[in-house]
């Protein structure tokens, strides 16, 4: 039962990482005038790519991308 908990609350906690990955992106973007879309398609990452991240994790490679395409360094969006 205790492993069960730990490991409902670890997906939870990763799950609030995405979405505020998600967020940061967005806010980036927004500066930019990018949509999460734009940006995915852009940086070649897919269009719906980054929308998937609030559910899962993205690679680092994947990451990069974006960040590269954003003008920022990747280490932002680490937690």
């Amino acid at each position: 039962f205790l492993i069960e908990l730990c490991n409902k609350s670890l997906q939870k906690e990763v799950n609030n990482m995405s979405q505020e990955l998600v967020e940061s992106i967005k806010a980036i973007g927004k500066l930019q005038n990018k949509t999460l879309r734009e940006i995915g398609l852009e940086s070649g990452v897919g269009e719906n790519a980054i929308y998937r991240w609030n559910k899962n994790e993205p690679r680092l490679s994947t990451l990069k991308k974006v960040a590269d395409y954003l003008g920022v360094d990747y280490k932002i969006f680490l937690p």
